[in-house]
């Protein structure tokens, strides 16, 4: 995910200079049209996945591993099967229904506390794993606490719906969307390197929770993409749009809670290529 996330950044200001260049010299202006924004971030995207497969290394899909790992644990298969419950619930009877208690995007009902539980489970096993590590481990241990710590106040904060309000309470006086894309871009950028972090442990002996932090990664990001482009519009998601950003969210913890469970027990230094098998 490192890897995508540089080419599309790259690609991003290689297209917005080019974009910008031609506009000013041909037209005279800049296009600051919301389609013209959409274009500019979701071309390099485009690009950016085109390129990652033409350059992917030879051999089967790596991010099949996880789903193939946890698909063979029961604990997980069980997590996977009550998470596309929800998620079905969430869609027929939330968003085609059109009651509250199954919304996808209404806080405090059926989905938002499934979310908090999965994130809460998600610390307690970082937790555990923690207890377990030996005292030159230090550092990784520091590292997987503050992702815990992370972990556990994203489930409060889900719990008691306090990321909805969140952005008015801290910046009363500015405007909706610049106040949503600044906290809640804080906390993406926070959070997402704080993975980034913790993943470069697991690719050390624990392939399938570090390639499981990718999907959560890649998934909180689609989600995110989706509400920022979605904002310059409305003030709010407007469905389908908002259904499949908590969509993303939703499944970003599964991935989150999947990889906290397939690296439980595994020792952090014990060299392991993401392609190969999970034993």
């Amino acid at each position: 995910m490192s890897r995508l996330l540089a080419l599309w950044l790259t690609l991003l200001a290689a297209f917005w200079l080019t974009r910008s260049m031609t506009s000013a010299v041909i037209f005279g202006n800049a296009d600051r049209s919301y389609e013209g924004l959409f274009l500019l971030v979701t071309v390099p995207a485009l690009q950016a996945l085109l390129v990652a497969w033409a350059t992917r290394r030879p051999g089967p899909f790596a991010h099949a591993l996880p789903v193939r790992t946890a698909l063979r644990q029961p604990d997980l298969r069980v997590i996977l099967l009550l998470d596309a419950a929800v998620l079905v619930l969430g869609w027929l009877l939330g968003t085609l229904g059109e009651l509250g208690w199954f919304s996808l995007t209404h806080g405090r009902n059926l989905p938002s506390t499934w979310i908090a539980l999965k994130a809460g489970a998600a610390a307690v096993v970082l937790f555990l794993d923690t207890r377990e590590m030996s005292p030159e481990q230090g550092q990784q241990r520091r590292w997987l606490l503050g992702l815990a710590a992370g972990l556990l106040a994203l489930a409060l904060m889900v719990l008691f719906d306090v990321l909805r309000p969140l952005p008015a309470l801290l910046l009363p006086g500015q405007p909706r969307p610049l106040s949503w894309l600044l906290v809640h871009g804080i906390l993406f950028a926070a959070g997402a390197g704080l993975v980034l972090r913790i993943q470069r442990l697991f690719r050390r002996g624990r392939a399938a929770a570090a390639l499981a932090l990718d999907w959560a990664l890649g998934l909180g990001l689609l989600a995110a993409l989706v509400a920022a482009l979605h904002l310059f519009q409305h003030p709010f998601l407007t469905e389908p749009w908002g259904s499949f950003a908590a969509t993303c969210n939703s499944l970003a913890v599964t991935a989150l809670l999947a990889a906290a469970l397939l690296a439980r027990g595994r020792p952090v230094h014990q060299p392991e290529s993401f392609a190969g098998k999970e034993h």
